[in-house]
């Protein structure tokens, strides 16, 4: 919902105004005072905001038309060194390291250095990599977006065979080749024409890599390039924000779950209504050799599992 109000001091003097800008997000600058609380007003309720640290790290991701900018400062001087890490979807794209001082670091990560659309993570690192703070951005590129073009060979009747020649080309209209495509025949008017629905882009590039529901996700991709831009970034700084333990995680010295080195085959084995506990049974499956039997042992919870390259052993 759409709504208005201010920050104010715990002195109640009124620093700014805030107003949302798209789907009840929007952004409001402050420059804290140290031992200062902050409340946002809005009508006849107010909100405490969390209170500042004296002392930290400052984070700062601004996108442009040409790149994305990444500014880091802090008012504490260890003159240790610090990391810069950039990934998009789990590939790192971009590693800095430099020594901390009371400077201001910023570092430019142009559009070519980028390679795709979508969300990038950009986060700063300790000396020994404990992670000091995080910040969602969406690199806007739609001239990076593939233009699909398709011809059609004219029906001659209800029923005939329809053929299409598909063309994909990149933003300076060259033709790529040897690309994969996948293509989907859907009846058009069975699919309604929804903002709330997702489309490909929207699928892939953010819902994907966000946490809950996304309102809206189509509009970002339909709306002018300076509003998409800014409603993404207000998107990254709302829906994108996750609060990071990495102290309980670096205790963690066992895995959940084992590492995945080649396929395996696991199930539960019921005799009748009980569980088919340390027996052997018989198990038989369709391969391209035709059926295949292959003893298996039940453990005592009546589980078994299959490590390795069985599909090839059966």
């Amino acid at each position: 919902m759409d709504v208005e109000g201010y920050i104010e001091d715990d002195k109640d003097e009124r620093i700014t105004d805030l107003t949302t800008a798209y789907l009840g997000m929007g952004v409001s600058l402050i420059t804290p005072k140290t031992n200062t609380n902050y409340r946002a007003v809005i009508g006849n309720k107010k909100y405490v905001l969390p209170q500042m640290k004296p002392q930290g790290y400052n984070l700062k991701v601004t996108g442009a038309k040409n790149g994305v900018y990444v500014e880091v400062q802090s008012n504490i001087s260890n003159q240790d060194t610090l990391h810069i890490w950039t990934h998009q979807r789990g590939k790192i794209i971009f590693k800095k390291s430099f020594l901390n001082t009371k400077e201001k670091y910023t570092f430019f990560l142009q559009n070519e250095q980028i390679p795709q659309e979508g969300i990038m993570h950009v986060t700063l690192f300790s000396n020994n990599y404990t992670l000091l703070s995080e910040r969602l951005t969406f690199a806007y590129l739609p001239e990076k977006r593939l233009q699909l073009s398709a011809v059609r060979n004219r029906e001659k009747n209800a029923k005939s065979l329809l053929k299409f020649e598909l063309m994909a080309t990149n933003s300076d209209g060259e033709a790529l080749k040897n690309i994969p495509l996948s293509v989907s025949v859907i009846d058009d008017g069975q699919v309604a024409d929804n903002e709330n629905n997702t489309h490909l882009l929207s699928s892939l590039l953010l819902n994907s890599d966000l946490k809950g529901t996304i309102e809206k996700p189509n509009s970002y991709f339909e709306m002018d390039t300076i509003k998409a831009r800014y409603y993404l970034d207000i998107l990254m700084m709302t829906q994108g924000w996750r609060r990071f333990v990495w102290k309980d995680f670096k205790k963690q010295d066992t895995l959940n779950y084992e590492v995945e080195k080649n396929l395996m085959l696991s199930g539960e084995v019921m005799d009748g209504s009980k569980l088919a506990r340390n027996k052997t049974i018989i198990l038989s499956m369709w391969t391209d050799k035709g059926l295949q039997l292959n003893p298996v042992n039940t453990n005592e919870k009546g589980r078994f599992e299959l490590f390795g390259n069985w599909k090839g052993n059966m």
